[in-house]
Parts: C-alpha cells; sequence; structure tokens
C-alpha cells in the first residue's frame, strides 16, 4: 500500500527548530531543504504515529509498496533524515526501537491552513538574567522566535524588540498594563556545577502568580540551538490555551 503523503500539501508539521511541509519542503532557521520521495514518506509516517513505535515492516509496506525494498534501504533513508534533521547527542527526533521500529521523539504541532486556529494567547518573553557569558540578547531574540512558530496554534509573541528593555518588575509590571499579554516569560542562568542551569518561570500576567516553573541544565560548550530547542518544547506544553496535538517524550 503506498503512502499518499501529498494528499493535503497544505498540511505543516512544526516540531524542534523545523517546520515540515506536505510538499517536501523543510524549514531550518530560514533555509529550505528538499525532502526526496522515499524520506518524505518515511517522516511523515512517523509523525502521524502519535509518538507510537512504527515497525519497519510497516514502514517498507507504506512507503515502498511494490517496490524492491529491505532493511537496508530503510537504514538509508533514516540516516538522511537524522542528517537532514542535525541530530546529535544532545538533540534527537527519530528513536531507534531495536527488534521493533522507529518512534519520533519530541512534540510536534500539526496545522492545516484551511482549517485556522484563531489566537488565543498573547505571550511576553522578558530577557534572562545571567551569571556568565551566555549571550542573553541572542538568546532572548531567538527564544522568542522559535516560539512565533506557534501563531497557528493560537500564541501570540510580543516581538522581543519591545521586552527587551525590561528588566526589572517595575518595568515589567508598566509593560504588561499597557500591552496586556495573558502570561510572560521570566528565567535567570546560573552556574551549576561544570555546566549551567536554566530556570524558567511562566507567569499570569494580571495576577503575577506562578503558573510552572522549569529548569534545564546543560553545557555552555553545546550550540544554543540545543538549549532553545529544549526550552521551546517544555515552554510549548505549559502554556495555557494552546491547541496542539503534542507527542510525549
Amino acid at each position: 500500500m503506498q503512502l499518499q503523503h501529498g494528499k493535503n500539501n497544505t498540511q505543516q508539521y512544526i516540531f524542534g527548530d523545523f517546520v515540515l511541509k506536505n510538499n517536501g519542503i523543510l524549514l531550518f532557521k530560514n533555509k529550505e531543504y528538499h525532502i526526496p520521495p522515499k524520506e518524505l514518506g518515511v517522516i511523515i509516517l512517523l509523525l502521524n504515529a502519535d509518538g507510537e513505535i512504527v515497525s519497519k515492516e510497516e514502514i517498507i509496506d507504506k512507503v515502498w509498496s511494490a517496490s524492491v525494498a529491505s532493511d537496508e534501504s530503510l537504514t538509508r533513508c533514516i540516516y538522511a533524515l537524522r542528517k537532514l534533521l542535525h541530530e546529535n547527542k544532545q538533540c534527537k527526533y527519530i528513536e531507534t526501537v531495536y527488534g521493533r521500529g522507529y518512534r519520533f521523539t519530541v512534540p510536534i504541532v500539526i496545522v492545516t491552513d484551511n482549517e485556522p486556529v484563531k489566537s488565543t494567547t498573547t505571550l511576553a518573553v522578558f530577557p534572562f538574567r545571567t551569571e556568565g557569558s551566555i549571550n542573553v540578547l541572542k538568546l532572548h531574540y531567538e527564544l522568542v522566535q522559535g516560539l512565533s512558530k506557534y501563531a497557528f496554534c493560537g500564541l501570540d509573541i510580543l516581538p522581543a524588540s519591545v521586552t527587551n528593555e525590561a528588566s526589572d518588575f517595575s518595568t515589567i509590571h508598566q509593560f504588561i498594563n499597557k500591552t496586556g499579554p495573558e502570561y510572560y516569560i521570566m528565567g535567570q542562568v546560573v552556574h551549576y556545577g561544570k555546566n549551567w542551569r536554566l530556570f524558567i518561570e511562566l507567569i499570569h500576567a494580571r495576577t503575577h502568580k506562578l503558573i510552572d516553573h522549569q529548569s534545564i541544565d546543560f553545557n555552555p560548550d553545546n550550540p544554543l540551538s540545543v538549549l532553545l530547542s529544549q526550552v521551546i518544547n517544555i515552554l510549548i506544553e505549559k502554556i495555557p490555551n494552546i491547541n496542539f496535538k503534542s507527542i510525549n517524550t
């Protein structure tokens, strides 16, 4: 049975720093990559599986259909996909479940253009405080940019250019009264042994009550994109009223 992944070319899959269109175009940091048909069939099958394991037999049957294929063909496809997704030890998207198959391991959002989702939640992200040499401005702008991809899910993000000057509670309070977001995010980076620890707080804007608190340990030698992907994956599941289809890790 041939997998019909081109049935709805307006459908998009959002995960990590990526946006995958159903026509095979993969967007990553303002660059476009074209995924070959077999690799596209495999990744869409995994994305649609809701985090469940997809067996090798099912993948080969649906993607290769009557074509002659083997485990080696599938292994090459998975290798090519991991390369396209810039996988490394700290950031993985496709898990090999030995003896069973493969599964997608990060939260995703599936969006169909002909079923638009109205914006329901406005979020302000304020610059994080830090003790060290981390580029706070870059972290702030890229976090805002990463979260803004979820506008399809009902999330409005206030621009970094208007939130980057708010640093103390008085300024933040005045800013919130003027702009009216429902929630805001603050954070702090501190030394933690040989690494760093990032504390993140999601706060209700009107009452200033804490909604959720998370911490992430990370190696400052790793790319900033690894940290950003972790932060976004955590936050997007915690912000209230976001309409998205998640895959639990």
